[in-house]
């Protein structure tokens, strides 16, 4: 079988609004369990990381998967997404040979207005193509109503977005890790994952008939 490599550009884009405080460390933790199973997974992959309240910081930018620092500075602040956006996207658009994946993390509603947002993230994500892929986080928050409009209106266009939840330190961790292992290295992986099942099955019932 023919293994084809995919390296992966990782931009995460996490809220450090003033509500996030108490939970910095848990997304600290998260992350570093993200770079600890990509790491362990051969991947080429690079990551960006920009955290964001009213404004927006690159932490760092295109860094190898291998070299990245989790201990993510905490400022504390208001909440607007479209600073974030605009600091993550040329970011991703730097790197033309990566397959572009946005992780977007937050607890709460943007300040800004968030037709201009979803008209922003679709315009950029044109740019990239129908490889881009983005996943929402809703950490804490019951009825994300934008994050949810983001990942529909995207969908809509026929990308690839998807909104998980989270209320705990260990839900934000399966999170981290979905993603982690959704987006994987190599075409073979899935297809050995996949034998397996089958043979496993297959086991179950030739020892149901004996």
């Amino acid at each position: 079988a023919k293994r084809i490599f995919r390296k992966y550009h990782f931009a995460f884009v996490l809220d450090e609004s003033g509500s996030m405080r108490e939970d910095w460390k848990n997304v600290i933790s998260s992350m570093a369990t993200f770079v600890h199973l990509r790491n362990n997974d051969q991947s080429q992959d690079i990551a960006t990381t920009v955290t964001f309240d009213n404004s927006a910081r690159i932490f760092q930018q295109g860094e190898d998967m291998k070299q990245i620092n989790v201990s993510l500075p905490y400022h504390g602040g208001g909440t607007n997404f479209l600073p974030a956006l605009g600091s993550a996207f040329p970011a991703l658009r730097t790197y033309a040979d990566y397959i572009p994946v946005m992780v977007f993390m937050s607890d709460g509603q943007g300040g800004d207005d968030i037709s201009s947002v979803c008209s922003y993230l679709l315009k950029e994500a044109r740019k990239l193509g129908k490889h881009f892929q983005f996943y929402a986080i809703a950490f804490r928050h019951k009825n994300p109503s934008q994050l949810r409009k983001m990942v529909s209106e995207l969908q809509r266009q026929g990308f690839s977005a998807k909104l998980l939840h989270s209320s705990s330190k260990l839900e934000l961790q399966a999170n981290f890790i979905q993603i982690a292992e959704t987006s994987k290295v190599t075409e073979l992986l899935s297809t050995a994952v996949g034998a397996k099942i089958a043979e496993a099955v297959g086991l179950r019932i030739a020892l149901d008939h004996l």
